[in-house]
């Protein structure tokens, strides 16, 4: 184990995509974190809700992410929705 996260968004479950020194995770309230990661920690690019305008009983995220090019897929409660990657 490199990391140990007791407390906030990743306390709960989490689904991660990793390469490239960077790791693309998703919690399960729906909030998407870029970080990157090295031996000696990780250190957040990012964040981003991806529900923002749903209620908070209608965000959770319990899939794997998919990211397919410049597309991520993440399923949450009610749907699959796909995000367009700027970077």
């Amino acid at each position: 184990m490199l990391w140990d996260v007791d407390e906030g968004p990743f306390d709960a479950y989490c689904s991660f995509i990793a390469g490239g020194g960077r790791v693309l995770a998703v919690t399960q309230g729906g909030q998407l974190c870029l970080f990157k990661a090295a031996k000696n920690g990780f250190a957040c690019i990012a964040t981003l809700d991806l529900f923002d305008d749903l209620p908070d009983t209608e965000r959770d995220v319990w899939s794997h992410l998919a990211l397919v090019g410049n597309r991520l897929y993440v399923r949450n409660m009610l749907g699959v929705y796909c995000f367009l990657m700027h970077y």
